[in-house]
């Protein structure tokens, strides 16, 4: 709109126009924090548009998806039925993302998938069905679910665990690392596309 490139204008003028970027997300910052039902999606997605091209916002954005990815972690731990503290920590090491199908992701909400806005991973790390086929009706799994049922099996290291329907691997990933050191997972898969 027009003030917007009024201010934009104003900025550049001023600044080199990486400074007037910085100072016109900061604006923005400060506009969502005086009124939070401003949900900042414009800061969100310029910041993600920048990230790969300049190290200093590379670092901000990696380091939200890092406290995203702990945040997501300490929910599964809260689902699972054991108290071993690996469980946490394993979750927020290995990124699901990784084991999906590259981004933009299709989310499943009741019985229809929702694109997520981009490919960005925070998406991700939230209790939703991701899907690795949408016309087989194939998901990557409710992680609530499994982690409650990891948390139940309580794979311990040096055990075998047999995952049957591993899908793209994350679940399997998390079960390989929790049987660490010297246990062994064997995953099957019979979709030949997701079996990589």
């Amino acid at each position: 709109n027009r003030s917007m490139r009024e201010r934009i204008a104003r900025l550049e003028a001023d600044r080199r126009p990486k400074e007037a970027i910085l100072a016109f997300l900061a604006e923005i910052i400060d506009r969502s924090v005086a009124d939070p039902d401003r949900k900042g999606c414009l800061l969100v997605n310029s910041a993600l548009d920048v990230a790969p091209h300049d190290a200093e916002i590379g670092k901000v954005v990696g380091g939200y998806l890092d406290e995203i990815r702990g945040f997501y972690a300490k929910l599964m731990a809260g689902a699972r039925r054991s108290r071993d503290p690996r469980l946490e920590r394993i979750f927020e090491l290995v990124p699901r993302e990784a084991f999906l199908p590259p981004g933009p992701w299709k989310i499943m909400v009741g019985d229809s998938y929702i694109d997520t806005p981009s490919a960005d991973p925070i998406y991700l790390y939230q209790n939703a069905l991701v899907a690795l086929d949408t016309e087989k009706g194939i998901n990557n799994g409710e992680p609530f679910l499994h982690a409650a049922w990891i948390g139940a099996a309580s794979p311990q290291p040096g055990e075998m665990v047999t995952h049957i329907g591993a899908g793209m691997g994350y679940y399997t990933a998390i079960l390989s690392m929790l049987v660490l050191p010297g246990g062994r997972v064997h995953a099957f898969e019979i979709e030949e596309t997701l079996a990589v």
